[in-house]
């Protein structure tokens, strides 16, 4: 799977390989071929879903603002938790790394 690895035992995640836009600082933009999804096809749409209506922004504009606090660089290998929401479906998680890429940041959003 493209992305981190969610936690064990997770029946449905999408994560994906993103580019790093100004060194972080402008958050990440996310490569359409670098992603992927794994579980129920209608849970995956779900999540997708939630993603897309605004999660995926949240948690771009988050790895940008712990960028220039100096939390977050490419450079380093550290999860950050870059969005986290609630509602009458359950809670979505976004997690996302470097990885030591000096490039890259790998994210995965998964229910908990």
């Amino acid at each position: 799977m493209w992305g981190l690895q969610p936690p064990e035992g997770t029946k449905v995640a999408w994560g994906a390989r993103c580019i790093a836009e100004g060194n972080g600082k402008r958050g990440f933009s996310i490569v359409w071929n670098r992603q992927d999804a794994f579980g129920d096809a209608e849970e995956r749409n779900k999540l997708q879903k939630r993603l897309n209506a605004g999660l995926l922004r949240q948690a771009s504009d988050k790895w940008a603002e712990l960028t220039l606090l100096c939390l977050a660089s490419t450079g380093q290998s550290k999860r950050h938790e870059l969005a986290r929401e609630s509602d009458e479906e359950g809670v979505i998680v976004i997690v996302g790394d470097a990885c030591s890429s000096f490039g890259y940041v790998n994210i995965v959003a998964y229910p908990c």
